[in-house]
């Protein structure tokens, strides 16, 4: 488990506070419920399993302007609260 320090306003300054554990061998029953739990997962999972990303499935990596744009509309920001994403 990853602990991150979000900065919403500046997503480039954001940082890994407590980085997961690395394990040798993958946990194949923890995968596996996570699989059925999230269709995504399960997609990206058969993906990697074909040796091919399909960009179409995926949302589109964003640079940080658009980022910092998506968040606020995602958060309902209004135009008073403008200065708390300022970059």
């Amino acid at each position: 488990m990853y602990i991150l320090c979000i900065i919403f306003t500046a997503p480039d300054s954001s940082a890994i506070i407590c980085p997961a554990k690395e394990k040798e061998n993958l946990d194949r029953q923890t995968v596996n419920k996570l699989a059925k739990a999230n269709s995504d997962f399960e997609k990206l999972l058969k993906d990697f399993s074909n040796k091919e990303i399909r960009k179409e499935r995926y949302d589109k990596i964003l640079d940080v302007e658009e980022l910092v744009k998506s968040i606020k509309n995602k958060m309902n920001v209004k135009p008073s609260d403008k200065n708390m994403f300022k970059i």
